[in-house]
């Protein structure tokens, strides 16, 4: 079964897992520290008892040499030590047996040895209450009566497993540094592990999951250069993360651009054949009319055929510009450069529109260094002849442009200034995008499309270069751009020649 995640989702697992693992390990060093604190404690208790034992035995001794003391043959003996001594044991006994309680071998232990230490308290007593109420003979005679029977009860106190089992505590408390020592070694490994497994886990996790992701961003990344250079799109994403949805919303809109496109191309196929060809015919058929062809027309009439013609010739420009930009636009149109003399440039564009100049009394001066640009000449001679026939709408009569070109390192800096109106500072920067007239009225009063300017800054960029306008209102404005400059060829000696060759 193969399961679809979400980004969120593979985000959880990519931390849920080593926190799991994170939880384990803490459970084995939690399960470590109390196994460390149930040994200690374990040490402390057979330790309290190891010391009680041992207590309980000082005691007996004790005890047992107060009654075999040759003190008790002379007068003045205090048998209160005695009884003392006897208290003291029974207090050990009642201390071991509470801390013995709950195992059942040592409370074995201690009920064996229960016996001899009553015994050996009876003795005791005995022999302090012959000193406390005979005398002195009876007291020689009952110590050498009761010596054997008391060591006897003392022996059997000493042969119990009372020692062995303190003996064993004790052997537990001498082993309890190396065990708990084992205990630290072992959390030091564990933690070692823990972050080192971690680390691992969290470093494969990471690649794994970060892998499917970055390679599938990649194939949105290669999508959208594809789209960008026309090719067509790789296959659909399966899943139903949000990269699958990504892609699908990018292949949806790659098909609608698609459609766009084909709708776009059937306008242009419509412009072209449907209304370019109409436009030509009417073009024509008003040519012929005002030449007379059909008969003569009054003056109104004529009046009438030229704004006819006017908004004919508009259209066909408007038509030829869209058709400009399109082919900029698709890389479609080609550009065939070569080395173009500047100053030739200039004058042809200059005499191209000096007709439309000389009707409004406008000189048209060229300033040109003899310099070669590496240009399509054509393109250059649109590109100068849109910026020149600007100059000359937004210019007044009797004015000047200055048409200039000159060597700018490794471009050359071409220049076209009017002295007319000027552009508002707002209107600098937009003057270039298409259909944007500094005025509304300009369209209908100075004629043009809109597109000019565009259609210039276009060529120039597919030349390589750059285009700005500086302005100031009322005092003109000077449209510069850039293309590069011939290669010069470096002239060789006919020996140079012959050695390079």
């Amino acid at each position: 079964m193969r399961f679809n995640f979400r980004l969120v989702h593979k985000g959880i697992v990519l931390v849920s897992i080593p926190l799991l693992f994170e939880l384990a390990f803490v459970g084995v060093l939690m399960h470590l520290y109390t196994a460390e604190q149930m040994e200690s404690t374990r040490v402390e208790h057979a330790k309290k008892i190891s010391d009680s034992i041992t207590q309980m035995l000082k005691e007996i001794v004790a005890a047992f040499k107060q009654c075999d003391n040759d003190a008790m043959l002379r007068p003045g003996f205090d048998t209160n030590g005695i009884r003392q001594q006897i208290t003291l044991v029974d207090q050990q006994y009642i201390a071991l047996r509470e801390l013995c309680r709950g195992d059942a071998r040592q409370t074995e232990v201690l009920n064996d040895c229960a016996q001899p230490v009553k015994n050996m308290e009876a003795v005791m007593l005995q022999i302090g209450d012959v000193y406390d109420h005979l005398g002195p003979e009876e007291v020689r005679r009952a110590l050498s009566q009761n010596r054997k029977r008391l060591q006897h009860q003392v022996q059997m106190v000493g042969a119990s497993q009372l020692l062995s089992m303190a003996q064993e505590q004790q052997d537990q408390v001498d082993r309890s540094p190396e065990v708990q020592a084992g205990y630290r070694r072992a959390v030091k490994i564990v933690l070692f592990l823990a972050i080192l497994f971690n680390v691992v886990l969290t470093i494969v996790l990471a690649i794994f999951f970060s892998r499917g992701i970055t390679r599938r961003i990649a194939t949105l990344v290669d999508n959208s250069v594809r789209l960008a250079q026309g090719k067509p799109l790789h296959h659909v994403m399966k899943g139903t993360d949000e990269i699958a949805h990504l892609d699908q919303v990018f292949h949806d809109m790659a098909d609608a651009l698609a459609e766009a496109e084909r709708s776009k191309q059937e306008m242009i196929g419509m412009v072209t054949h449907d209304l370019k060809t109409p436009l030509t015919t009417v073009s024509a058929l008003l040519e012929m009319l005002e030449d007379g062809m059909f008969g003569t027309l009054n003056e109104q009439g004529l009046s009438n055929l030229k704004v006819v013609s006017r908004n004919v010739a508009r259209m066909n420009g408007l038509i030829r510009d869209l058709l400009d930009i399109e082919k900029i636009k698709s890389g479609k149109l080609a550009l065939f450069q070569e080395d173009v003399n500047v100053r030739d440039l200039l004058e042809e564009a200059a005499e191209s529109v000096r007709s439309i100049a000389a009707d409004r009394k406008i000189e048209i001066v060229v300033k040109a260094d003899e310099v070669d640009v590496y240009a399509d000449n054509q393109r250059m001679q649109q590109i100068l002849i849109n910026l020149l026939s600007n100059a000359i709408k937004f210019s007044a009569d009797n004015s000047q442009i200055i048409l200039a070109g000159k060597r700018d390192g490794e471009a050359v800096h071409l220049t076209v200034q009017d002295f007319g109106r000027g552009i508002p500072a707002d209107k600098l920067t937009a003057v270039f995008e298409r259909f944007e007239q500094t005025k509304v009225t300009d369209a209908t009063q100075k004629g043009g499309t809109g597109l000019g300017l565009a259609i210039c800054k276009a060529l120039v960029e597919l030349h390589g270069g750059q285009i700005g306008v500086v302005s100031e209102e009322g005092k003109g404005s000077t449209f510069f751009f850039t293309v590069p400059a011939a290669k010069e060829v470096e002239e060789l000696t006919p020996s140079e020649a012959a050695i390079k060759a």
